[in-house]
């Protein structure tokens, strides 16, 4: 009786090696089998250190990014080339889209496309009303009504010290990262989406007291980071950290 319980235990014990065995084997060729992120940097219609701007990425490790002009985005649009990358960072600036153009912008989003709308960004198209809603803010070029309320000029104020508070630490676009200091342009008067997950704070003066949020539109995840005017921002490892993680959040799919 005791042979035939030890040979069953004996059993039981290798069929358990095996199942695990082949379960890290899975997980192993899952890993294996996942490609890196392709994302697409939308620049244009504003003027930026095109030489510092690169280290902004520095931490986007294994990610196929390439950095076009909006001219070429449009023509990505057009052909749907756009709607193959994982993700899309918009830096640029009052730039137009016409009506086919922004119905294959909705079209690339509802292909599981990322959006990050980064600090300029947020003015990316101001004659295109739903962009705001898309990205959940709004920056104001000129006074006007929007969500039925009467606001005024949005302002920008250069080379400001602020702190920087991580407002939602479990989320994956701030994990890691802790209060921090950074040398930016604020922007104030904007409009925000209540309905969007706030990233990032600041009590500055001359900010809004939103810097970054998260929401969702379609089957896109969306970000929007008001840092990143310049090289102090390029240059440091939390702001950098901070655009890795966003980028890889918003290249992913529920």
């Amino acid at each position: 009786m005791r042979s035939i319980q030890y040979s069953l235990v004996c059993l039981f014990c290798l069929l358990s090696i095996t199942a695990v065995s082949c379960q890290s084997t899975e997980t192993a060729m899952s890993k294996l089998q996942t490609e890196p992120p392709e994302v697409l940097v939308v620049t244009g219609g504003h003027g930026f250190d095109e030489k510092e701007f690169p280290k902004a990425f520095s931490k986007c490790i294994g990610m196929k990014l390439d950095i076009v002009q909006h001219k070429e985005f449009v023509r990505m649009l057009q052909d749907g080339s756009a709607a193959e990358r994982n993700a899309v960072v918009l830096y640029n600036f009052t730039t137009k889209l016409e009506a086919p153009q922004r119905k294959a912008f909705l079209d690339m989003l509802e292909a599981d496309t990322g959006l990050i709308a980064l600090h300029h960004g947020v003015g990316a198209y101001p004659e295109w009303p739903e962009y705001a809603e898309i990205i959940g803010c709004k920056y104001f070029l000129k006074p006007q009504e929007w969500e039925g309320e009467e606001h005024e000029r949005s302002g920008w104020k250069h080379g400001v010290d602020m702190q920087v508070h991580v407002a939602a630490e479990n989320h994956p676009i701030t994990a890691g990262l802790s209060d921090f200091t950074l040398k930016d342009e604020t922007y104030c008067r904007q409009w925000f989406d209540p309905e969007a997950t706030v990233l990032l704070t600041t009590r500055e003066k001359t900010s809004d007291r939103t810097l970054a949020q998260a929401k969702a539109f379609g089957n896109s995840r969306v970000a929007y980071i008001q840092l990143g005017h310049g090289a102090h921002a390029f240059n440091d490892p939390n702001y950098q950290k901070l655009l890795a993680q966003a980028i890889q959040w918003a290249a992913e799919t529920d």
